[in-house]
């Protein structure tokens, strides 16, 4: 298997309370009843707030503006606080997050705790963690049912600070963060952010590393265009593989959906590329909670396996935001202001929630996957074999990281502007444009359209010389060669073609043996580098995938 990484660092929410304005409700705060037949329900609601955000963060992020964000971080951080809501407070939380139901007929805290209890956990490959954790001020009186409810369903821990000495404070936070995170959110909260005047942070920190199941090769990374606007390029550092994948293009939203899972197949990296360079814009105005969850339900559909020829950019990238502006506008507006009731956290009249800061940083390279986020308040075969198609992520795009036994999205991220490409990078790849024999420039779709006749060509005639033989009634005899003239050694590339030949006929023969997936990966580099020709007289850049290679004539001969 080659190499392939994927990491993000991201989410840390602060919620952040000072004393400047003026009883919760009890029910589900204490036992906990752990039904967790309606998870699926606080899953939509979640999906449903982090599409929503999402649309919101892009109309305040300028053109270029990589985003990155974790709507379960930012909702879980929230939901601590409804704990201590009550009246119009609350009232306006339970809209915004979509729980008004969920509060009223199964218990909120109960389902955020069968949540928690069932997505996060470390297995061979993945890991997922989150941590919750409450800083009140040692001379605020916190009322004893807040905290034991956050302890029952967030399994959330204490800590009594002096926010008087706001910079000692500051670093006691930003530690804890940075250890929840593997050191990727070091600084979520700056200078400046707590004062003399903040009485409490509440803090939640999510981490996911997770390694592909098919993984990328560092050797066929390399330098690309990436179409910032549709005249504007810069160049970046591409990956580069050809596997088969869950895949699923939408008409109406004129993208293309790629699965792309982690050790496991529970998690997934699900990639939403527009079909048009600068469609981007229409995408974050069509997408919605409803098409989305038909998009990646036929995503995960049994015949949604597609051979794929993908191109990711690596990205490495944080993105910070104060999110009180933007949930104010989603609704959220007694919250922010003096008329704000937290009663159900503290018997002070005079709480209010001044900011909710929210950090993410994403990696993604060969290997696999690492994310983090902090929230500061403060498919099988068939008879037909479809063709393989091309998701090549050379302008603005989408992802998601998607739980798929959950339903939830853990992370959602945009690129626009992903980083320029390393000094250590190849700079010749697959997916740009190739010279041909004759030195003139040749477009990537002309290039495409080569390996797909070259990729037909090869299969084929491979086929059916093999039944030309079987029913041929005589067989030519090679011609003998002059005494004491050698046979010409065969050359290694034709070698190599011959045996990758032999086994496509196996398979034919016995579709259940597939010595032809493994031998691919091993030789994967050896076959790119077959200097042989196709009929439209150009050298396609690599192997044709599982159905056949470029038709390498000299290979071919009734000897084979």
């Amino acid at each position: 298997m080659s190499l392939a990484w994927f990491a993000i660092l991201t989410a840390a929410v602060v919620c952040i309370g000072t004393v400047g304005a003026g009883n919760g409700d009890t029910k589900d705060r204490i036992k906990c009843k752990e039904d967790c037949s309606k998870e699926k329900e606080l899953a939509d609601a979640i999906n449903k707030f982090g599409i929503e955000i999402c649309k919101k963060i892009s109309e305040q992020e300028k053109n270029g503006t990589n985003v990155f964000f974790s709507p379960v971080s930012i909702a879980t951080a929230l939901a601590m606080v409804l704990l201590g809501a009550d009246g119009d407070t609350k009232s306006e939380m339970e809209d915004v997050l979509h729980v008004t139901d969920i509060q009223k007929n199964s218990g909120l805290h109960s389902m955020y705790s069968c949540l928690n209890k069932n997505l996060y956990g470390k297995t061979n490959g993945t890991e997922l963690r989150s941590a919750n954790k409450l800083y009140p001020d040692e001379t605020l009186a916190v009322r004893q049912r807040f905290i034991t409810a956050i302890e029952t369903y967030y399994k959330g821990s204490i800590e009594e600070l002096d926010f008087k000495q706001s910079a000692q404070a500051t670093d006691i936070i930003n530690k804890w963060v940075a250890d929840q995170t593997n050191q990727l959110i070091k600084e979520v909260l700056q200078p400046g952010d707590i004062s003399a005047m903040t009485v409490f942070a509440l803090v939640n920190a999510i981490y996911f590393r997770g390694d592909w199941v098919t993984q990328f090769n560092p050797c066929d990374t390399n330098v690309q265009s990436f179409y910032v606007q549709n005249n504007v390029t810069v160049e970046v550092d591409m990956m580069y593989q050809e596997a088969p994948f869950k895949y699923f293009h939408d008409f109406g939203l004129k993208a293309q959906f790629l699965d792309l899972p982690y050790i496991g197949d529970r998690l997934s990296m699900v990639i939403i590329l527009p079909d048009e360079k600068d469609g981007m814009k229409d995408l974050i105005e069509g997408i919605t909670h409803k098409n989305l969850e038909v998009a990646l339900r036929y995503l995960q559909a049994p015949n949604a396996g597609r051979d794929v020829y993908v191109s990711l950019p690596k990205m490495k990238f944080k993105w910070k935001n104060e999110l009180s502006s933007i949930l104010e506008e989603m609704g959220m507006e007694k919250l922010f202001s003096s008329a704000v009731d937290l009663s159900g956290f503290s018997k002070d009249p005079r709480l209010d929630v001044s900011k909710v800061i929210h950090e993410a940083f994403v990696d993604v390279n060969e290997k696999g996957t690492e994310a983090a986020a902090v929230t500061v308040i403060a498919g099988g075969r068939s008879g037909y074999v479809p063709p393989p198609v091309k998701v090549n992520c050379n302008h603005p795009f989408m992802f998601l990281i998607y739980d798929k036994t959950c339903g939830v999205i853990l992370f959602i991220g945009k690129v626009t502007n992903p980083p320029s490409a390393s000094n250590t990078t190849s700079p010749k790849g697959k997916t740009g444009p190739v010279e041909s024999q004759g030195n003139e420039p040749v477009e990537e779709k002309e290039v495409e359209n080569c390996r797909a006749k070259c990729r037909e060509e090869c299969y084929f005639k491979l086929l059916n010389k093999t039944a030309e033989k079987k029913n041929s009634k005589t067989r030519k005899e090679p011609k003998p060669k002059p005494d004491g003239q050698k046979s010409r050694p065969l050359n290694p590339e034709c070698e190599k073609w011959m045996q990758w030949k032999k086994m496509c006929r196996q398979i034919k023969k016995d579709p259940q043996s597939d010595p032809f997936a493994d031998l691919f990966r091993k030789d994967f580099i050896f076959l790119r580098n077959c200097k042989g020709r196709c009929n439209c007289k150009r050298t396609p850049p690599g192997p044709m995938g599982r159905s056949g290679g470029v038709n390498v004539d000299p290979c071919f001969t009734d000897e084979t």
